[in-house]
């Protein structure tokens, strides 16, 4: 049994806005995609037999986020097996027949503890509806545009009822490129920066395209396969409030999942769109008990002023700790199998556990926090060294 299909494959081109990320993967012939498809094989040879069929089905899926939470599970369970962990796939926890956290960990020590895994998306339903049609009118344009000399970035700005008219805007973009010299624009990022470069506005409905065109240098032109319009920034969904709540949301719904077990409890969590500073986490976490100084000074508050606008994070609240159950949250952001070798994964021990994080996950980067003083960063192991992958790979 394998995650993708022995065909032959040509395909050199990047990936459709509108393209699956399994499709895409799977039919890829790029150097770097075979090398992908290698690793994740030899993964998927060390899942579990009788738990390989349900997971296969969930890994080919066409909904990404069914796809990216069957990777996300895969990457746990080799980084676990790479620790020298024995692992157990679904373990019973006496909370009915759905009721299954994904792993049931024990470390060479005989220390055991439970982990779950979730993604965190930042999209709303209507945001969803939103980044699709974005996705699908870049696609259209990279059909029907012709740019040798420029690289086009897309923003989006407002909210579309309807999708514009993929022609007009076409029209409209490729006459602002036909009519602009791409040496002036070269030279003029020479002695002004890329700041002074244009910007094409193009407005539709209650919604404004804004395209800002960046030259490519003389040796760089009339390449082949390179799409004329990058992936489209929506402007609505890349609120950092909105990642600090679908994280802190990811959390508090798996928390009190289990109810009481009697073992350390970590939840891992990935967010797949874009990548976060680790201070994303910490406000998720800690809400407005933390305060940020700089990026390696923040102070854990022992109380809050009234009316402090921010009150809630994942572990604490104004009625003081809670979900003390779990022990620490495995986070990560931007993971996918194109990443593995680079995203960096870090541990985030919850000071009021019941039961501590488990010795064996202090091999990664952590913030250790003491109530009332400060967050300490510790360095720790890469993931993708414990994993052995090679920058190249991904």
């Amino acid at each position: 049994m394998s995650l993708f299909d022995n065909i032959s494959r040509n395909d050199q081109r990047p990936q459709r806005n509108y393209e699956g990320d399994y499709a895409y993967l799977n039919l890829s012939g790029r150097q770097v995609a075979v090398g992908i498809r290698d690793v994740l094989e030899d993964w998927f040879f060390r899942y579990p037999g009788r738990e390989q069929d349900e997971f296969q089905r969930r890994f080919r899926s066409d909904d990404n986020n069914t796809h990216r939470a069957a990777f996300f599970e895969l990457f746990l369970h080799e980084l676990l097996i790479r620790l020298n962990c024995r692992i157990e796939i679904h373990p019973e926890v006496g909370r009915g027949p759905d009721k299954h956290p994904d792993f049931l960990v024990e470390d060479k020590d005989g220390n055991r503890f439970y982990m779950e895994a979730v993604l965190a998306t930042c999209v709303s339903r209507e945001d969803l509806g939103q980044s699709t049609m974005h996705d699908f009118l870049c696609d259209e344009l990279n059909k029907r545009v012709r740019s040798p000399n420029y690289h086009v970035r897309m923003t989006i700005y407002g909210i579309f009822d309807k999708l514009p008219s993929v022609k007009r805007i076409s029209v409209f973009l490729q006459e602002h490129i036909e009519r602009t010299n791409p040496d002036e624009l070269v030279e003029r990022t020479r002695t002004a920066g890329y700041n002074t470069l244009p910007n094409w506005l193009y407005s539709c409905g209650d919604g404004i395209i804004e395209f800002s065109p960046f030259p490519r240098w003389p040796h760089l032109r009339d390449i082949p396969n390179l799409r004329p319009v990058g992936p489209p920034s929506h402007m609505k969904v890349t609120l950092e409030s909105e990642q600090v709540r679908a994280i802190r949301h990811a959390l508090v719904r798996k928390a009190n999942r289990y109810g009481k077990i009697d073992l350390p409890f970590v939840i891992s969590l990935n967010v797949p769109r874009e990548p976060l500073e680790p201070l994303v986490f910490v406000q998720a976490l800690f809400g407005g008990y933390a305060v940020a100084r700089s990026f390696t000074r923040i102070r854990l508050r022992r109380k809050l002023d009234a009316g402090h606008p921010d009150p809630e994070g994942a572990w604490i609240n104004r009625a003081g700790p809670r979900y003390t159950r779990v022990s620490g949250v495995l986070a990560a952001s931007h993971l996918s199998p194109w990443t593995i070798a680079s995203v960096p994964v870090g541990l985030y021990p919850n000071p009021w556990a019941i039961k501590p994080s488990p010795p064996v996950l202090a091999r990664f980067p952590q913030a250790v926090a003491e109530v009332g003083c400060h967050i300490s960063w510790l360095d720790g192991e890469s993931s993708g060294a414990i994993l052995g992958v090679a920058a190249a790979q991904a």
